[in-house]
């Protein structure tokens, strides 16, 4: 795929997100592509949005329950970028408004005090986070119905990140040990679905190492304040007005948002 390709599957997502349309995948209309070109066309599209004032502020893994990775023949996650406008505040309320088809998903987040890049060690990796935290990613993709699409149509819509809510956290977490902690998320403080952090590739830290290694394939770093969503623990929640979202991880806190017309 040439540059101007890109530049036109780009703007086309964009043009999809601003106007809140539904459109058909890209490769249902332009036939198959590979994963380094949706990544390309992932950057493209925000860079569109940077140009409109937007910040980056981190990222979101995503694919990493190595069972999906499995069924789908991958050996690595996929990531998508986080930007300022992205955030929803703890506790508020979250508006259907202009939205296509938002889901919610329980997380466990980090945020690193130190530059990462090429291949970090867990250990490594750990020690540049300066907080561990709760938050529910509101996943909303352009593509029709919200299904039957590619890999690549899913990295190229930036993973289908929408929003993002971040939770009660903790402060240089050394005692965590994240993969044995539960997470949960909750419809009208009725639990829905539960896991522990090992459903995040064995261990959220791992999910974060993943991340600096797709960064470094395409010559990026992991800057320092980063926001890293490790990756669902359990299956997503579709929204609907009068909904009272929540998730917990134990020894860490809450995140909650109310959903609105």
């Amino acid at each position: 795929m040439n540059e101007i390709q890109i530049t036109e599957l780009s703007q086309m997502l964009y043009t999809a997100r601003k106007s809140v349309a539904e459109m058909e995948s890209l490769t249902k209309t332009f036939g198959e592509f590979p994963l380094s070109d949706a990544y390309h066309i992932q950057a493209h599209g925000i860079g569109l949005r940077q140009a409109d004032g937007e910040k980056v502020i981190g990222y979101k893994m995503g694919l990493t329950s190595k069972a999906k990775m499995e069924q789908m023949g991958l050996h690595t996650p996929i990531f998508g970028v986080l930007t300022n406008v992205m955030e929803v505040t703890n506790q508020s309320t979250f508006s259907l408004k202009n939205k296509i088809h938002p889901k919610a998903e329980p997380e466990i987040y980090f945020r690193t005090n130190k530059v990462l890049n090429g291949l970090a060690t867990p250990a490594e990796a750990f020690a540049a986070v300066s907080e561990v935290g709760v938050a529910l990613e509101i996943l909303d993709s352009r593509f029709a119905g919200f299904k039957y699409f590619t890999l690549p149509d899913v990295v190229a819509d930036n993973s289908s990140s929408a929003f993002f809510v971040l939770g009660e956290s903790v402060k240089m977490p050394t005692a965590l040990n994240l993969k044995d902690l539960q997470i949960e998320i909750h419809e009208n403080d009725k639990m829905v679905f539960s896991a522990t952090g090992a459903a995040i590739l064995g261990d959220p830290i791992l999910s974060l190492c993943e991340l600096i290694k797709l960064l470094g394939e395409q010559e990026k770093t992991l800057p320092a304040g980063s926001i890293v969503l490790a990756g669902a623990a359990t299956q997503a929640i579709e929204l609907k007005a009068g909904q009272q979202i929540s998730a917990t991880l134990a020894e860490v806190g809450q995140v909650r948002f109310t959903v609105a017309e």
